[in-house]
């Protein structure tokens, strides 16, 4: 299957921090080379910032920060 979107809420939540890095590297290789848009739901600050760009969710009000690949 060749989706066009992936959506993961906490994708990393309940992993040691080897297998959530494999996860973290996963995810940022899909998008850059299958060109897959992801959307990721996280706590996980270390992901976030590897993210494109992020989506903040503060007080009720959303705020859109750039990622470190922004």
């Amino acid at each position: 299957m060749e989706p066009d979107i992936l959506l993961a809420d906490e994708p990393t939540g309940n992993l040691d921090p080897r297998i959530g890095r494999q996860i973290h590297d996963l995810l940022i290789r899909l998008n850059q080379e299958k060109g897959l848009t992801t959307v990721v739901v996280t706590h996980n600050l270390e992901l976030a910032d590897l993210l494109t760009y992020q989506i903040t969710i503060k007080d009720g009000k959303v705020i859109r920060l750039p990622g470190n690949h922004a």
